[in-house]
């Protein structure tokens, strides 16, 4: 997996995980269940949250990219 790939694979992996992960902790910080503090509401719409998640998609993008490969379908040349 070259960088550019691995960049790539990490945005779009870091695009779906991060979004999971809001809202799962948008759903536990909600009044009704209050399992985490109002806080890590906050935190979810930081810039901080993106970058953090971004980095981890990037270390963990191999990994991923074994189980989870992206198939793109490549343009027929005329």
């Amino acid at each position: 997996m070259t960088l550019f790939e691995r960049l790539r694979y990490a945005l779009g992996a870091a695009a779906v995980g991060g979004a999971t992960l809001s809202l799962v902790i948008a759903l536990l910080s909600a009044d009704a269940i209050a399992v985490l503090p109002q806080r890590a509401f906050d935190w979810i719409m930081s810039p901080l949250y993106g970058l953090v998640v971004y980095v981890v998609a990037f270390i963990f993008a191999p990994v991923l990219e074994e189980r989870f490969p992206i198939n793109r379908p490549h343009a027929k040349k005329p």
